[in-house]
């Protein structure tokens, strides 16, 4: 039982010392800056288009529109932009609209900028060339979120 004294004393003794050298300290100023990158992720609502079904009503209409809706998340909402990237397809040619007017997606990409917000809307209209079939055609544009 004189066992948990003696620690007592020794454990408050080794204590003491640490305590007294820390109330003699001197305080330090550091000034720390930090910069954070901007980031954007473009997360689709719903299933993301891999494929276009070319319909026989489509074919009569001349073309095939394809709605898509995004959910924007980044830190930076002013500075975010659409690359629209075309591929090869069954299209003669295609149009994105969703962005105040129709804008033609030619060989090279094209970058759109939303109106900031979390949700994004556009369609995207692909004109059929004269004979192409009904069935699947493989999906002709990569959409792509970059901050600038």
């Amino acid at each position: 039982m004189r066992t948990v004294p003696y620690l007592m004393a020794c454990l408050l003794a080794s204590w003491l010392p640490s305590a007294a050298a820390a109330a003699s300290a001197t305080t330090a100023q550091m000034q720390v800056s930090a910069r954070v990158l901007s980031h954007v992720r473009l997360e689709p609502v719903g299933p993301v288009a891999t494929s276009v079904t070319v319909t026989p009503a489509d074919l009569e209409q001349g073309y095939v529109d394809v709605a898509h809706r995004y959910t924007v998340r980044t830190n930076a909402p002013e500075r975010v932009r659409l690359r629209f990237q075309p591929q090869a397809t069954c299209a003669r040619s295609i149009t994105i609209e969703g962005f105040g007017g129709a804008v033609p997606l030619r060989d090279e990409p094209v970058e759109l900028s939303p109106r900031p917000g979390r949700e994004l809307s556009f369609t995207v209209r692909l004109w059929l060339p004269a004979g192409v079939a009904p069935g699947e055609c493989p999906w002709p544009v990569q959409v792509v979120a970059v901050v600038d």
